[in-house]
């Protein structure tokens, strides 16, 4: 059922409604794409209300030249928060106003200040001293002592959880620690790993006669315990079988 006369009853007013793009990664932005849903009410005409649904999808296609992030956000804690906390973070069931999960809330106005030297709700990383975000003076700071860390999207961290040195970017997609000189990087941690550097190891020698003839050396890395070295003799067999 339609109006008797559609034409005199249309109005329409402004409305805005943003289309975000995607990105900029590596220097480029990709097409947004988002669906609106348009329903209009009528009010009562001839005894009746009428109603109509519409849906339209809107495509953001950013300039060829249209992606320098530094025309898009005012700073790094902006694109920060437009490109990682509003779209993953700040979410339901995350750290919206209505979850705040871990006590942590990310949203627009309220990120910067519930992350900036406030102390986690982890008990642990608590009683470590540890703070969300710890701002170092650049003008006193020691490079080799300071760090900047916001897990897990970028950071670095020293003299941490028994390492020389932590460092992430937008974790498990790369992890990296430093022990006595050896590395291991991770991609997708923990599923692919190299090792890598020129940190010490330990030799053990076995043997099954008292004067060593018959014996091959068992290495471990620096990082071995005695659990390790247990595990790796147990997967042997030695003495080998035969005479």
């Amino acid at each position: 059922m339609f109006p008797p006369d559609l034409v005199s009853i249309c109005t329409s007013a402004p409305t805005n409604f943003h289309v975000r793009i995607v990105g900029p990664f590596a220097g480029r932005c990709n097409k947004g794409k988002k669906k609106l849903k348009m329903r209009t009410v009528s009010s009562v005409i001839a005894g009746h209300v009428y109603t109509d649904t519409d849906r339209m999808r809107m495509i953001c296609d950013p300039a060829p030249n249209g992606c320098d992030p530094t025309v898009l956000y005012s700073g790094t804690f902006d694109r920060i928060q437009s490109q990682i906390f509003n779209q993953s973070c700040a979410v339901s069931g995350c750290h919206d106003s209505q979850s705040r999960t871990g006590n942590l809330l990310l949203e627009v106005g309220a990120s910067l200040t519930n992350l900036i030297n406030v102390t986690p709700n982890n008990a642990n990383a608590a009683a470590a001293g540890w703070k969300r975000v710890t701002v170092i003076d650049t003008n006193t700071g020691d490079p080799d002592t300071s760090y900047h860390a916001v897990f897990p999207i970028e950071g670095t961290v020293k003299n941490r959880l028994g390492k020389d040195r932590i460092t992430w970017h937008l974790f498990p997609l790369f992890f990296e620690t430093e022990r006595s000189k050896m590395e291991v990087t991770a991609i997708l941690w923990p599923i692919f790993r190299r090792i890598h550097g020129d940190g010490h190891h330990i030799w053990v020698q076995i043997a099954s006669d008292p004067d060593g003839r018959q014996s091959f050396v068992l290495r471990l890395s620096a990082w071995a315990t005695a659990d390790h070295a247990l595990a790796a003799l147990a997967s042997l067999r030695y003495p080998p079988d035969g005479p």
